[in-house]
């Protein structure tokens, strides 16, 4: 059996109220009890009061919180910056330590992690920013299980590309396979034609024909653009939408996260 959470942080620098989103989120991974945790939107700014205060990024923050829980405690955590933001062009190669703000993606297991390991994708079209696949090989039920997070890009002829090339990631690896992440594509784009044509199934479309599965935007929920794919060699037996009610008027992220189910 495993569980996986998959949920788009939005950066706090993008989005307000990081100090109460991030005890919704971590009371949400605390009910839901995933085993593994995908996160992407990961951004560490020593501007930000708790990042001030701890010197963590956004994930580690999560960590150190999770922690203190008996069903976290010793969580693992894997990280892959993708994109580092020098707070002045006075700064080359790159600012002090202490200036340097980055952002990426991470994965959480409180399963032993025995292999990592990531890809930058390939930027072609408008989008600004840079994108990555990491996975974490971990250990459920004596074998290998092979997570794969992603973050693809908002322009259409990145996410194709973004979708090839992390098919071709993929294939490296035998075993069960799942892929999480948000990939700012809807399930008719031509990337997500380009991840079922591989073999892997979407296990929202799979499980939950019936409902639209809206994931963004969490005040509005409008489009399904975050998932969950699952190879043959994995068993999705069940999947839900998480942190879509505001605490206080506030909700945990300007995306809904994903809950999967398995017996592998």
């Amino acid at each position: 059996m495993l569980t996986i959470m998959t949920l788009n942080l939005a950066n706090y620098d993008d989005h307000p109220d990081w100090s109460q989103r991030l005890q919704i989120i971590v009371d949400t991974i605390t009910t839901a009890q995933p085993d593994v945790i995908a996160v992407q939107e990961v951004r560490f700014d020593p501007s930000q009061p708790t990042t001030q205060a701890s010197y963590q990024s956004m994930s580690e923050q999560l960590v150190a919180l999770l922690d203190r829980s008996a069903s976290y405690a010793g969580l693992s955590i894997v990280t892959q910056p993708l994109m580092f933001y020098p707070d002045s062009s006075e700064h080359y190669p790159a600012p002090p330590p202490s200036t340097q703000k980055w952002e990426g993606l991470s994965i959480l297991s409180r399963l032993p992690i025995v292999e990592t390991g990531a890809i930058f994708l390939t930027k072609t079209g408008s989008d600004g920013n840079l994108r990555g696949t990491q996975y974490a090989g971990v250990t459920s039920a004596s074998q290998t299980v092979y997570v794969f997070n992603t973050h693809f890009a908002l322009d259409a002829t990145d996410q194709l590309s973004n979708a090839q090339e992390t098919v071709a990631y993929m294939a490296r690896f035998s075993g069960p396979q799942i892929l999480v992440g948000d990939l700012n594509a809807v399930p008719s784009s031509p990337a997500v034609a380009v991840l079922t044509a591989s073999g892997l199934t979407d296990v929202w479309a799979s499980l939950e024909p019936d409902s639209n599965g809206y994931t963004w935007a969490s005040n509005d929920p409008s489009k399904r653009i975050d998932y969950c794919f699952a190879s043959a060699a994995a068993s999705p037996q069940s999947i839900a939408l998480v942190a879509t009610a505001p605490v206080d008027g506030i909700y945990a992220s300007d995306h809904f996260g994903l809950v999967t189910f398995f017996t592998i």
